[in-house]
């Protein structure tokens, strides 16, 4: 996960610019947010979001589309 953010932060800035572009790490720092939420058994947490699977295939999916929407080349 550290590479995959470490990437995000090389390929993410404005061409020309040391401008980083904030929307891919959105997604990514809400995962973190569940992941320790749903550690900590918080109980509205899975009555908000739902299960565990469920919340990370979304947030996977829209940390690639933000990607993806930032124009930032493929980062796998």
């Amino acid at each position: 996960m550290v590479a995959a953010i470490v990437t995000m932060l090389l390929k993410c800035r404005i061409p020309h610019s040391r401008v980083t572009l904030g929307l891919p790490f959105v997604p990514v720092a809400l995962a973190a947010l569940y992941s320790v939420l749903y550690i900590s058994r918080i109980p509205w947490i899975e009555l908000l979001a739902g299960g565990m699977t469920v919340v990370q295939c979304l947030l996977l999916a829209a940390g690639i589309e933000s990607c993806i929407r930032c124009g930032t080349p493929a980062i796998f």
